[in-house]
């Protein structure tokens, strides 16, 4: 679920979850954990990113659907658990945004202190409202602290996703460089 290596003192943690880094409670705890375990260790940051062309496409769907209210009642928890370890994070994060990073996937790039987006590699954005899927209030809050006041109204009502430049451009990441650069750049931030 999780390839992790340690650069420089700095923990590259590549989500390595299916074909999409789907959130399920599974994943979601298992992350969460390692972000816990990283507490008690001498790195000096956490860089967080995807495999292929997908950073996260955000919460499991399918088994969402499939698993019904009881499902449901378990995966929130594990949800916030996962968005709590990673934006309450002691130390620097940085969300290596190698892909597409929608809904869940585009949240928890949001949780990370800083988020830089490999140039043309995929689009990001929150689509919670496309698919009836209520957005959780932690997942709300972390969005609003995460991108600039003025856009927060589109990002969260229209369910738009937004290419590299154009992400940039409204505060959805910090910085775009070249998809070969990086894991090196956001080792330097």
């Amino acid at each position: 679920m999780i390839d992790s290596k340690v650069v420089d003192g700095i923990a590259v943690l590549a989500m390595t979850h299916g074909k999409v880094n789907a959130l399920d409670i599974e994943f979601c705890d298992a992350l969460a954990a390692r972000f816990n375990d990283l507490r008690k260790s001498d790195t000096k940051a956490v860089v967080l990113t995807g495999q292929g062309g997908i950073f996260s496409a955000g919460v499991d769907l399918k088994r969402l659907s499939a698993g019904g209210a009881d499902y449901i009642r378990r995966f929130l928890p594990a949800l916030h658990r996962l968005y709590e370890a990673v934006f309450f994070y002691p130390k620097p994060v940085i969300a290596a945004v190698n892909g597409h990073a929608i809904a869940g996937g585009c949240v928890l790039a949001c949780c990370a202190d800083r988020r830089i987006m490999a140039r043309d590699a995929g689009r990001i954005g929150v689509t919670e409202i496309l698919v009836g899927v209520p957005f959780p209030a932690l997942a709300f809050e972390v969005v609003r602290f995460a991108v600039p006041p003025r856009y927060l109204p589109e990002f969260t009502l229209s369910g738009a996703t937004y290419p590299t430049d154009e992400a940039l451009r409204r505060g959805w990441v910090d910085e775009v460089t070249e998809p070969g650069q990086l894991i090196d750049r956001a080792i330097d931030c």
